[in-house]
């Protein structure tokens, strides 16, 4: 019989309180797991997250702040979004200019701008 890595822990059952289901991922079940990737932020976002944060501390503690494990999670995130000049970014602690939009929002220059940003 072959014994899956998710029923070798102590308890087989979803971590959330009062769920009882098999767990299925991190000690999620299925349905649980479901509802936390679905919460990860799209590529948008988290672009304009990180560009935002760029320059402002060292590449393991943004990573920490935008919810990665680590910086090398982070970075691979973001060469899988095509966006290596923004992770280039984050590493060299660069600090990216910023802008006030119309409406007030204050925004990363990064897209417009993104080879100069990261070349200044």
């Amino acid at each position: 019989m072959r014994v899956s890595w998710s029923t070798r822990r102590t308890s087989p059952d979803c971590v959330v309180k009062g769920c009882g289901r098999a767990r299925y991922r991190h000690g999620w079940c299925i349905v649980h797991w479901g509802k936390v990737r679905a919460q990860s932020p799209t590529a948008s976002t988290l672009t304009e997250d990180a560009a935002w944060l760029a320059g402002t501390d060292t590449a393991e503690s943004i990573a920490h702040r935008l919810g990665y494990r680590s910086w090398l999670c982070l970075r691979q995130r973001l060469h899988q979004i095509g966006e290596p000049l923004l992770a280039d970014a984050i590493w060299y602690q660069i600090e990216l200019p910023r802008y006030i939009d119309a409406a007030g929002n204050c925004h990363a220059e990064w897209h417009e701008r993104r080879e100069e940003a990261v070349a200044a």
